[in-house]
């Protein structure tokens, strides 16, 4: 049997979630669902509305956007977020390194909580006095949550 998957959130987060399905779950056939910008919300949710019957669940790549589309409607097929860990941090810290060439001492993060920072690096062997984090708490359903991501240092 093969099943029809949305994958909702950020392109770069889509393709990697499509890329796994793709080696590991041969009976998924994906869909791709853009959501980069709260302002796409009426379009995603009119989207969703419309083709709910032809998905069978929907994969969101994170909870900001599970969260958003959630709040607004509600879905009978199976809704699941994929969760950020402190080992996802250390994966992208890495590749960040390798990659783009950046400093992973010096960091900001709009995806994670302190704690799971902290976790994450030390980890690696890294202490608090040891790297720069600056981490954006911010409510997702503060009426100028995107701006404050966007303004986010």
């Amino acid at each position: 049997m093969i099943y029809n998957i949305g994958i909702l959130g950020h392109k770069k987060s889509i393709k990697k979630v499509e890329k796994t399905a793709e080696e590991f779950f041969p009976e998924f056939k994906t869909t791709a669902i853009e959501f980069s910008q709260k302002k796409e919300m009426d379009v995603i949710i009119e989207y969703l509305h419309s083709k709910n019957k032809d998905f069978d669940g929907i994969i969101f790549t994170g909870k900001i956007p599970f969260d958003v589309i959630n709040h607004e409607m509600h879905s009978q097929n199976p809704w699941v977020y994929l969760g950020q860990n402190h080992s996802q941090l250390q994966r992208t810290l890495l590749e960040t390194v390798f990659t783009d060439d950046y400093d992973l001492l010096k960091i900001s993060i709009d995806s994670l909580d302190k704690r799971t920072v902290r976790n994450a690096y030390s980890e690696i062997g890294i202490e608090e006095d040891g790297y720069s984090a600056i981490i954006a708490e911010y409510d997702v359903f503060e009426y100028d949550f995107q701006e404050k991501l966007i303004d986010f240092p």
